[in-house]
């Protein structure tokens, strides 16, 4: 029977710094005490050379990259010379089964050069589409430019999406599984595009359960710990400050709710253009706490001592901060967009607030989410009911023993 060795790849990248660097992050918590043997293979490294350390339970290994391989005159020949170093530094054993397992869309070159130079199989993992970001999870005007077929586009940004869907579509063709971190991204692609006969499964993003279950004494001096009283009711969103996580209409939400309670702060918890949204708070900028991007022992202290958790993107493959908080026991208010919909179920273990379309446009109703923001505030019975109902599926469906299994389950395929 032939060992099998996983090589997982990751990619100098914002997403690098977000969502993809916590799923590796969560992957090597996973496996470096199984009996799976798996190194990282790190490309667009900004090193001058090649770096290989073996660390405790795998390999780490850095690609240099000498341009933005991302440009199409350097994606060819940087997949290329990255394949062949890496051909020599892990060699090719015939009695191990290779598996290389892509994090990153539009890698076709890579996978082209996988498989010519290895005997292998290669599991490509989506967790976000590119296209799927820059129409702002806008599927009606998604299926109108597909739906549209001249030949010359005078609208560069449709020629763009429309070039990216096609790349992403050779990219899963050309590999032997396709793995969707949320049954929303595998609908999306197979309503988007053709992706033949390679085989797909749904694995659901997860984490390392490391919930402690806090006295309320506990709870009071980590508030203490950041000037907050005690008897502040405490709103917490935690991401980039980005358009696209809808962050002006939960500022226009926030200011609605204080006009009904003014003992309610929110505190926004991640990177962004601070001077743009202090000016957008308008006259309740100093009910608002701007923290920049935390380490996670500060954020979990936030998800201890907060009333509930806001999620309010326009356009999300998952929703990994959302069951961050459902670990918590955090109640959380969720916009009704992409894979948040899977993990929130209404009313049980979450609130949901649905996306709407005036004139033309797709909003957040946030009516609907100042109602429901005043909602939790004014029952913590309620608060206290849903938090529970959303630990209790993170445990069932998000825990990073059922990543395990879901994931074994791909490779064994």
């Amino acid at each position: 029977m032939k060992k099998r060795k996983v090589y997982i790849f990751n990619r100098a990248s914002r997403a690098a710094a977000y969502g993809i660097g916590t799923y590796i992050e969560q992957y090597i918590k996973c496996f470096k005490d199984s009996s799976l043997d798996f190194g990282i293979i790190n490309l667009s490294d900004k090193n001058k050379e090649v770096q290989i350390e073996k660390k405790n339970g795998y390999q780490e290994i850095w690609i240099p990259s000498p341009g933005d391989p991302r440009r199409p005159e350097n994606n060819k020949n940087y997949a290329r010379n990255a394949v062949y170093l890496l051909k020599d530094i892990i060699g090719q054993d015939k009695n191990t089964e290779y598996i290389f397992h892509l994090n990153f869309m539009g890698d076709h070159q890579l996978v082209y050069y996988l498989k010519k130079m290895f005997q292998c199989k290669v599991v490509l993992v989506t967790h976000y589409a590119g296209w799927d970001f820059a129409l702002n999870g806008d599927n009606k005007k998604l299926q109108k430019i597909l739906a549209d077929k001249s030949l010359k586009r005078k609208d560069k940004h449709e020629a763009d999406i429309l070039n990216e869907i096609q790349t992403d579509k050779k990219t899963i063709l050309e590999s032997d599984h396709f793995v969707c971190v949320s049954q929303y991204m595998l609908d999306l692609f197979k309503k988007t595009m053709d992706i033949g006969e390679t085989p797909y499964s749904v694995v659901h993003n997860a984490l390392q359960d490391t919930y402690k279950d806090l006295t309320q004494e506990e709870k009071t001096a980590i508030r203490l710990k950041y000037h907050i009283a005690p008897d502040t009711k405490l709103l917490l969103y935690a991401g980039r400050l980005d358009p696209m996580k809808g962050i002006s209409y939960l500022l226009d939400a926030f200011r609605k709710v204080l006009e009904q309670d003014a003992n309610v702060q929110l505190i926004m918890a991640g990177d962004g253009d601070y001077n743009r949204w202090m000016k957008e708070a308008g006259d309740c900028w100093s009910k608002i706490s701007f923290t920049g991007r935390l380490d996670k022992e500060q954020l979990y202290d936030l998800y201890n001592i907060a009333d509930m958790g806001l999620v309010t993107s326009m356009c999300e493959p998952f929703g990994l901060v959302a069951i961050e908080m459902m670990m918590h026991g955090l109640p959380v208010i969720a916009s009704d967009a992409g894979g948040l919909t899977e993990i929130i179920d209404n009313d049980v273990s979450g609130l949901r607030v649905p996306i709407i379309e005036k004139k033309g446009e797709r909003k957040l109703d946030t009516d609907v989410l100042t109602e429901k923001i005043e909602l939790l505030l004014n029952n913590p019975e309620l608060r206290k009911r849903i938090g529970a109902n959303g630990r209790e599926k993170f445990l069932e469906q998000y825990e990073l023993s059922v990543f395990k299994e879901n994931m074994m389950s791909v490779y064994n395929k």
